[in-house]
């Protein structure tokens, strides 16, 4: 990777890209996106960042429409509600509705499209 990271969140993308978004790095809560190619074995950051530093967040992909972010611990090392979707046709991020309870989520986010319209669920994670 471009920078060393830990509590990133991530995602995978047409079983070739790897997103790999935010974590922390020697204690400074990271910003920033990288993806991995496995076709061609090279990691490269992204030109567009996470809408505020995030780490222990979770991510989610969405239809291979959006990519979903939900929570984390952002720069204050406090747990966060907002939730945020990224376009990856428009490569933009837009603001969702607030998790009704703030948290480090990890890797307990995934998508169901079981139901109309599908959901997102967070499961587990802590709180402050």
């Amino acid at each position: 990777m471009s920078e060393p990271r830990a509590f990133a969140g991530h995602v995978v993308l047409d079983n070739q890209f790897i997103y790999v978004f935010g974590g922390m790095h020697d204690y400074n809560v990271l910003q920033t996106i990288e993806k991995y190619d496995t076709i061609a074995d090279q990691w490269v950051t992204v030109y567009f960042q996470l809408p505020r530093p995030l780490a222990k967040l979770g991510v989610c992909l969405v239809d291979r429409e959006a990519i979903f972010i939900c929570g984390g611990m952002s720069t204050d090392f406090e747990a966060r509600r907002e939730c945020y979707a990224f376009n990856l046709e428009h490569t933009n991020w837009h603001k969702k509705a607030d998790m009704s309870v703030a948290k480090l989520v990890s890797s307990g986010c995934f998508y169901s499209n079981r139901n109309p319209g599908g959901h997102i669920y967070v499961v587990g994670g802590t709180i402050d």
